[in-house]
C-alpha cells in the first residue's frame, strides 16, 4: 500500500513496496485515493479540483491605499471574493473604476490581485510577489513551471536588491 504521501500527492506505489525515498514514510492520516487519474510522464498526478478558496478582507490587498479600501466597503465590495465577482468582464471594471474615479488599470490590478488571493497558500501575503513576478491569474500559476516561477522571482529579486 502506498503511504499517504504518495497518495496525497497522486504518485504510483512504491516499486516492490520499499519506501526508501518517501519523506513522510509514517504519516497516518487517512486520505481518499484520486477517483480520476491523468497520465504525465511517469508519475499520476490527480486532478485537483478549486475546493477551499481563501476570502480576506478587503483591506489586506496590498497595494490598496486606506481611501481606497473605504470607497469599495462603502460599494459592498468587502471582501475579496466580492471585488473578484464584481471585476470579471472590462465593462465591470470599467464602471467601477469610473464610480470610484480611479484608473481602470487600478482596479484591474486589485481585481487580480484578489484573483490569486483566493489560493490559501498564496493569500494576501504573497499575491503581489505573484504579480510583480509576472503572473496575472490562476489558471496562468498552473500553468507556470516551478523553475520558471523560481527563475522570476529570483530575477524580481536581483532588481529589488539593486534599487
Amino acid at each position: 500500500m502506498p503511504c499517504a504521501f504518495h497518495l496525497a500527492m497522486g504518485l504510483p506505489p512504491h516499486p516492490m513496496g520499499a519506501r526508501p525515498f518517501c519523506p513522510y514514510p509514517t504519516l497516518a492520516i487517512p486520505i481518499r485515493a484520486p477517483s480520476r487519474n491523468t497520465h504525465l510522464g511517469t508519475a499520476y498526478l490527480p486532478r485537483r479540483t478549486a475546493t477551499n478558496v481563501a476570502n480576506f478582507p478587503i483591506h489586506h490587498l496590498p497595494g490598496l491605499s486606506q481611501p481606497q479600501a473605504q470607497a469599495l466597503a462603502d460599494l459592498g465590495l468587502t471582501t475579496t471574493e466580492h471585488l473578484r465577482r464584481q471585476g470579471q468582464s472590462l465593462a465591470q471594471r470599467q464602471a467601477l473604476a469610473k464610480t470610484l474615479a480611479v484608473p481602470e488599470r487600478y482596479v484591474a490590478k486589485w481585481v487580480i490581485l484578489a484573483d490569486l488571493a483566493r489560493i490559501p497558500a498564496v493569500g494576501c501575503t504573497h499575491n503581489g510577489l505573484l504579480l510583480h513576478a509576472g503572473v496575472i491569474s490562476v489558471a496562468q500559476l498552473a500553468e507556470t513551471a516551478a523553475p520558471t516561477l523560481y527563475t522570476r522571482i529570483q530575477r524580481l529579486h536581483v532588481k529589488t536588491m539593486q534599487r
